[in-house]
């Protein structure tokens, strides 16, 4: 897993540095990090959740996808208005694969910058629905290889 994990996010080294959020103690590049926001849940305890809207919500809101033209799959940008997400092909494999990699860089020790982790939970964020699959299907962010929508959404 660390070969894999390494060889899937070497460039990383030579991009922006992260930026540490309170997003599952999870770090995520920083042109991510104006996709967060907190909300209170209850003056009373404090708590704060975090908060990615989902795709329709995003587009209901004026922003706009493109496809990505870098191979890095964590390479988005967001841009006037634009939010550019490399293309990702989903088939049986692709959950097996996010989650193996996710757990392994959550358990490393030597591993701070969780990229695929990272990565899969925005993804999980913005993709709540066979909606929200169709969309980044349309727009060749999001190839599927799964048959349904609902699957990937899965």
């Amino acid at each position: 897993l660390d070969v894999f994990q390494q060889s899937l996010v070497h460039q990383r080294a030579t991009q922006e540095p992260l930026y540490r959020h309170k997003f599952w103690g999870m770090s995520f590049p920083a042109c991510l990090k104006k996709w967060f926001h907190t909300d209170r849940v209850s003056s009373r305890t404090q708590k704060h959740r975090q908060v990615i809207h989902r795709v329709s919500e995003l587009r209901e809101a004026g922003v706009k996808f493109k496809k990505g033209s870098n191979n890095a799959f964590w390479d988005i940008q967001f841009k006037n208005g634009i939010l550019e997400i490399p293309p990702i092909s989903i088939q049986d494999c692709t959950e097996s694969i996010l989650l193996n990699l996710a757990t392994f860089e959550q358990c490393h020790l030597n591993i701070s910058n969780a990229v695929i982790a990272s990565y899969a939970v925005l993804m999980e964020c913005l993709i709540k629905s066979s909606e929200d699959v169709r969309y980044l299907h349309r727009h060749g962010i999001i190839q599927n290889f799964l048959g349904h929508d609902n699957e990937v959404v899965d």
